[in-house]
């Protein structure tokens, strides 16, 4: 029986421990504009580029945290749809700050494995379609409110759709369709019941997408829900309602519930501000401005990465470094429904696409070749990972022969193609290169629009995308773990299915993955991996790496752990946990 628990253990499987790669739905967490990480370079020849840059000046040994001080945090951008969560729409920028506000019932380790968090356990009977959640006692939210199975069974429902408060959960619902009962048994003492086997369930639970709201907060007006977030968190929202087009601030919670392994209160900082720069090279000046600017921020723009590794490496900041095993993949998003006005709704034309466009070539002139070319959505650590999926290499002869094709079968008029971008100078330049590489092809017509329309506005985009109006949209995605967290971005039913997938195979595969037994699992998504990348529902592009550096005043970025004692991810998608940071000056 695969179980949750508070002793270190983390998913085992009918007596056998069962390592599972399981990570929280990335439902609008790492969705962006297509952006550039930084990595080494396989490319389509199979070549290997300069060496991923790793963590540098992070060396903690005999420092002893200091309570107190402040931080201001460098976030990519804006969160103009506030902090209501059930009907958020947060990419890394938003739950870098729900993490500072919200717990989830659990989170991952360093190993991509869910543990307990405000769960003391959360265990599956044997068909894992009921799970018993215990949670801590003695915890609480902060305005008061105690933290028991009655608050958790409303947040739940809340984002399942089913309390009839004054909110508009339209994507949940969908993401926990399957959960089709929660009952409180006691205090601290909630079930789970599924409609299904859903054996990853408890990885939807660990980030602060899904993190866990003050009754008060889900029972005001939306407007108030979005504004005035209260959680159980280590850090509680000041200066309410917050003005959500400006940085925003969170202060102490003094009634924390966790302690560090030498009995000390976490958090240590008293204060964290978090303002918005969506230009990534700004974000790095202000990095390591003398005073003022930030003293953290993150990015996974290749060539920012560069320079802040050789600043860490001279020891003007310090940087922790994601790896490629369960990173995000950028790509060009393919709009290939078939009931739509899209061009790739013909096979022929994704297969094209994806031959004419050098992405070697691309990686050299927007990462200097930093990135690792990929061409699957998993990252190597994860379930179901294969090197070769089928997707097609680059021809440009093939390519030009299927456009011909398509255009002859079009009575001669050429193929136009939308294709959408912010206007972020890393993706300016981008979107440039690719549409210069497509230009070359006879048969096609490039529109690129405006994308100052959506300049410091992902929800634009991710508006764009679910209507399915683009043919082709820079995007980034599809963070590593177990792929059942990608079943609401691929299965046609779902809502995110944003680039039109209809494909009865990849349904079934999705469906049989989420309930099947352990063992079988590695197979189905292997089969999924393959079946994505032979149809060519998108171009995969790099790996999109982040890191997040800080200036040497600040401690912890590697240091932090769990309850039960496990590690976290120094970064993750973007996003780092800073109950355990603090400043060497603090007063």
């Amino acid at each position: 029986m695969a179980a949750l628990s508070n002793r270190g253990d983390t998913v085992s499987t009918h007596g056998r421990s069962h390592r599972l790669l399981l990570r929280l739905l990335a439902i609008f967490l790492g969705v962006g504009l297509l952006a550039s990480g930084c990595s080494s370079d396989d490319g389509d020849d199979g070549s290997e580029g300069p060496e991923q840059p790793g963590n540098a000046n992070v060396d903690e040994e005999g420092l002893e945290p200091q309570p107190g001080g402040e931080i201001v945090f460098g976030l990519e951008a804006l969160t103009e749809g506030g902090w209501c969560l059930p009907e958020a729409q947060l990419a890394a920028s938003g739950i870098q700050v729900a993490g500072a506000l919200y717990d989830g019932l659990t989170r991952f380790n360093d190993q991509l494995e869910p543990v307990p968090y405000l769960a003391e356990s959360f265990e599956p009977n044997e068909t894992y379609d009921v799970w018993t959640v215990k949670l801590r006692p003695d915890i609480k939210f902060h305005n008061g409110e105690p933290l028991n199975a009655e608050a958790v069974a409303m947040n739940l429902n809340a984002f399942r759709g089913t309390e009839t408060f004054d909110l508009l959960p339209t994507l949940f619902p969908f993401v926990l369709e399957d959960i089709s009962d929660v009952s409180v048994v006691d205090d601290l003492t909630l079930t789970i019941t599924t409609s299904r086997p859903w054996v990853a369930l408890p990885s939807y639970f660990a980030t602060g997408r899904f993190g866990i709201s003050a009754p008060e907060q889900l029972q005001g007006d939306r407007g108030t829900c979005a504004n005035t977030p209260i959680g159980t968190g280590p850090f509680k929202a000041v200066g309410t309602p917050w003005n959500l087009t400006g940085e925003v601030s969170v202060e102490k919670n003094d009634d924390y519930w966790r302690t560090d392994e030498a009995g000390n209160p976490l958090p240590y900082l008293d204060r964290i501000t978090f303002r918005a720069q969506p230009d990534t090279t700004r974000r790095v000046e202000n990095l390591t401005a003398t005073s003022g600017g930030f003293d953290m921020t993150h990015t996974d723009s290749a060539l920012d990465i560069e320079e802040m590794q050789a600043l860490a490496e001279e020891g003007e900041i310090r940087l922790v470094v994601e790896d490629n095993d369960f990173a995000e993949v950028s790509y060009v998003m393919i709009n290939s429904g078939p009931e739509s006005d899209s061009p790739f709704a013909d096979i022929r034309m994704r297969q094209a696409i994806a031959m004419a466009v050098d992405r070697s070539a691309v990686n050299d002139l927007i990462n200097d070749g930093f990135n690792t070319i990929t061409d699957s959505p998993f990252g190597p650590g994860v379930l179901g990972y294969v090197e070769d999926t089928g997707f097609p290499a680059y021809d440009p002869e093939a390519a030009q022969e299927l456009i011909d094709e398509v255009v002859a079968d079009n009575g001669g008029e050429p193929i136009t193609i939308d294709m959408l971008h912010t206007p972020t100078p890393v993706t300016r330049d981008l979107a440039e290169e690719i549409i210069t590489q497509l230009s070359a092809y006879e048969g096609i017509e490039i529109n690129a629009g405006d994308p100052n329309q959506y300049e410091h506005l992902q929800s634009a985009l991710i508006n764009k995308a679910l209507a399915g109006d683009f043919d082709l949209m820079l995007w980034r995605n599809h963070p590593g773990a177990d792929p059942d967290t990608q079943y609401v971005w691929w299965h046609s039913t779902s809502p995110v299915n944003f680039g039109k997938i209809t494909d009865e195979e990849v349904d079934r595969l999705l469906d049989e993955g989420r309930s099947a037994p352990p063992e079988e699992r590695q197979q189905i998504y292997e089969d999924l991996n393959k079946r994505l990348g032979e149809q060519v529902y998108n171009i995969w592009s790099w790996y999109s790496v982040w890191t997040v550096g800080a200036k040497n005043r600040v401690h912890g970025l590697t240091t932090q752990t769990l309850p039960n004692g496990d590690a976290v991810l120094p970064v993750y998608v973007g996003v780092s946990p800073l109950w355990g940071i603090w400043v060497d000056d603090a007063e």
